[in-house]
């Protein structure tokens, strides 16, 4: 396989912007890189170049130094200036100190010197098409990376105000929440869970947790958030010091708890709650 096609294939969803004010030789490199990049784009001096960079956003600019009306150097810094990463050749007839300084400064990628023969332009292209696709690697590789911590911070502060067995918002997410003020809390606690435990075991007491905070979830009012304390403790809270619905509330889910029957390895049970209400610092005998 040759050079040029080895290069054709990198560069299946590359673009080149070529700034060249002479119309003859504008044409013949457009002829010659329309071979390797799928798509051109051409202007004639710095500034209508400069009007194609931000429209098209080529991967490449390859552009002539000197030009009306801005030259290849102005064009190259203004880019550079906003797009610090975007890969930049100068190509010149000029074998100056003063334009290859600039150059340097500007931060160009490649300078050539024209005329330009055909295996050294290949050679440079390859280079510059090279960093590219590494370029761009390691922004896909950085971007992953970040989207995989972000996603594992997520979780983890998920996790932090999550509780494992229920799903609902845990302890620490309700005294953050407590901390605001301004509240009216249920605490709610499953009557003689403790025999339960004991007399069906663990894994059945922790079925029933589930099942309870489901049903809790279900049955509370829309503006009310539900937690889970620890063991059999479950806190409802609303905003606002509402005492009085809040206690309607609470006789409410006392009398849905008993009619509903909670199911766990094909044994039936129906239970009954306590629930204390609290408000600001004020609080209200159990119900």
């Amino acid at each position: 396989m040759s050079e040029s096609s080895a290069l054709r294939d990198k560069t299946l969803s590359m673009s080149v912007l070529y700034v060249e004010d002479e119309a003859e030789v504008r044409s013949y490199m457009a002829g010659i890189l329309g071979k390797i990049f799928p798509k051109v784009y051409t202007a004639e001096n710095g500034e209508e170049g400069l009007e194609l960079y931000w429209e098209n956003r080529p991967e490449l600019v390859i552009t002539d130094v000197r030009m009306p009306e801005m030259d290849g150097i102005e064009m190259a810094r203004r880019i550079k200036e906003k797009a610090p990463e975007q890969c930049i050749a100068i190509m010149s007839a000029y074998n100056d100190f003063e334009y290859y300084s600039d150059a340097v400064t500007v931060g160009i990628n490649a300078y050539m010197l024209k005329p330009v023969q055909a295996d050294q332009l290949i050679k440079t292209l390859g280079k510059l098409v090279d960093d590219i696709l590494i370029r761009e690697e390691n922004r896909r590789y950085h971007n992953e990376i970040e989207s995989r911590l972000l996603k594992q911070t997520f979780e983890l502060e998920k996790k932090q105000i999550t509780d494992e067995l229920t799903g609902l918002k845990n302890s620490i997410s309700l005294h953050a929440r407590l901390h605001a003020g301004g509240s009216t809390v249920l605490l709610i606690n499953i009557d003689n869970f403790a025999l339960i435990d004991n007399s069906y075991g663990y894994d059945f007491g922790d079925s029933l947790i589930r099942q309870f905070a489901r049903f809790l979830d279900s049955i509370k009012s829309q503006n009310a958030l539900l937690f889970r304390l620890s063991g059999d403790e479950f806190v409802m809270l609303f905003s606002g010091e509402v005492v009085e619905f809040a206690v309607k509330e609470a006789e409410r889910i006392i009398k849905e708890v008993e009619e509903h029957s909670f199911s766990s390895e094909n044994i039936d049970l129906t239970l009954t709650c306590s629930i204390g209400i609290a408000t600001g610092s004020k609080n209200h005998a159990l119900i």
